[in-house]
């Protein structure tokens, strides 16, 4: 399936290309190299601890803020001489530290997350504010398909052994409600972008460019599908919200 979206998304960004080419537009590709740090929100509204209430699995706060990178390219079409549409494909890692604490019990986990990121955004270039320097300010969706998840050392937080079932590894949490190993975060989130920077024209073709970019995550990253192991299977995002938050340099080459 994943190599299915992937395939899907280069033909259509390729015969989107195909499409404005043959129109009057002037068109350029642009690269993006943008480290970031995801600065995520976690919610968790019912701190009561698994002993008294089992699906409240006492409290997932945030651990910390965690570093990641985003690469791709775009294809900007500008409509006229200070607006670009800008399509583009970005592999973006969402990387997050939780930390669950239950009764006496008190555990960490790291999470590491790529994604397959389809920005639809419009760019907005301002008139030379001195010789070859412009202003960008770009806003718009990203469409962002999970490509991986993996757990980065021991699950002190337990969702990964939930979402795998791992009752051997984890007797208290290490199961869910469907008995079978799934996958802990949501296949898809859908994000706004926010950026603000300035372009510098090298040549008539070339231009470097520097900013800073928001990309805010308007989903919950834990699986819809992901269940406790209570006799009314309690979906598990219906008490932990993780929503991405990534905030970052973005440095780029446009021809």
């Amino acid at each position: 399936m994943k190599k299915v979206y992937v395939l899907t998304l280069v033909v259509l960004l390729l015969g989107s290309t195909r499409v404005f080419s043959q129109s009057k537009g002037n068109i350029h590709w642009s690269f993006r190299f943008a480290p970031g740090l995801n600065v995520a929100t976690v919610k968790d509204p019912d701190p009561t601890p698994s002993g008294v209430h089992y699906v409240a699995d006492g409290l997932t706060t945030k651990e910390g803020n965690v570093g990641g990178v985003s690469l791709g390219a775009n294809l900007e079409y500008f409509v006229n001489e200070n607006f670009a549409f800008t399509p583009g494909l970005w592999f973006t890692t969402k990387n997050i530290f939780i930390r669950n604490r239950d009764g006496g019990y008190s555990g960490a986990s790291k999470y590491n997350l790529v994604y397959l990121q389809v920005p639809l955004i419009g760019k907005y270039y301002t008139q030379e504010i001195i010789d070859n320097l412009k202003l960008v300010f770009a806003f718009g969706p990203t469409l962002d398909f999970k490509l991986s998840e993996n757990v980065n050392g021991g699950d002190g937080a337990h969702y990964w052994n939930l979402a795998k079932n791992e009752f051997w590894d984890d007797p208290s949490r290490g199961r869910n409600g469907d008995n079978r190993p799934q996958s802990l975060f949501n296949p898809f989130d859908l994000g706004l972008f926010f950026s603000a920077g300035a372009d510098y024209a090298l040549t008539d073709k070339i231009s470097l460019y520097a900013g800073l970019s928001l990309n805010k995550g308007l989903v919950n990253m834990i699986h819809p599908n992901l269940k406790f192991n209570d006799p009314f299977r309690t979906k598990v995002n219906s008490s932990v919200k993780i929503r991405s938050n990534i905030i970052a340099l973005d440095f780029g080459v446009k021809f």
